[in-house]
Formats: C-alpha cells, structure tokens, sequence
C-alpha cells in the first residue's frame, strides 16, 4: 500500500472564527496539519523552521499589511493564497503574485483554488 504524503498549511489571519473556518475546510480537503498564527512577525518567525505546503493569508492584519509574509512566500516559492476582503487593485503587487479568494468563500470556492495549486 502507498501512502500519501501528509500536507501541511499555514493560516494567518487575526479573526480566530475566520481562521477556524478556513481551517475546517483545509482539512475537508485532506491537509493532516494546519496551523493557525493571527500575526505576520509569528508565521515569519514560525516559517523559519517550518516547511508547508500552502499558506492561506490575509493581507490586512491588525498589525499592519502582511507584505514581509507574501515576500518571503514568494522568496520561498511557497504557494499562497489572499483571502481577504481587498480587491487585489487595491493591494501592494507582490499579494497579486498569490490565489485570490475574495472573504467570505465557501468550501467549494477553497476546493477549487486549492485544486489548482495542487493539480
């Protein structure tokens, strides 16, 4: 029998209820592992000594914008995606260079990003 590679995700959102949803539906998805970080310097500091497989970000946090995130994601050629409620126009380019998914999405809307990424 073959096993499948476990897949790991990052969430980084400072809404705990939006971050378990999208959470939930990750693992509805077949991610084993997600962790949740609600700021930018925690996910940066926690990537340091982590691998994953996607990161679902938002570029809005309390703490300012999540640009140094969406950078080293792309440094690190790690797949992400935006879900947030800026339209990608209004955001710093390098946000562009993820997904997008527009807040709120329904599971079908995280399957089929996800699809693409992993397809």
């Amino acid at each position: 029998m073959v096993s499948m590679p476990e897949r790991r995700a990052l969430v980084v959102d400072d809404e705990m209820l939006i971050a378990v949803d999208v959470e939930f539906h990750l693992q509805s998805f077949g991610f084993d592992h997600v962790r949740i970080f609600s700021s930018e310097s925690e996910a940066i500091s926690w990537l340091q000594n982590h691998e994953v497989d996607v990161v679902i970000m938002e570029v809005g946090l309390l703490c300012g914008m999540s640009k140094s995130l969406a950078e080293l994601l792309v440094r690190q050629k790690t797949p992400f995606i935006v879900y947030s409620g800026y339209r990608p126009e209004e955001v710093d380019e390098i946000f562009r260079s993820g997904h997008w998914l527009t807040k709120p999405a329904e599971a079908a809307g995280f399957h089929k990003v996800l699809e693409q990424i992993f397809s």
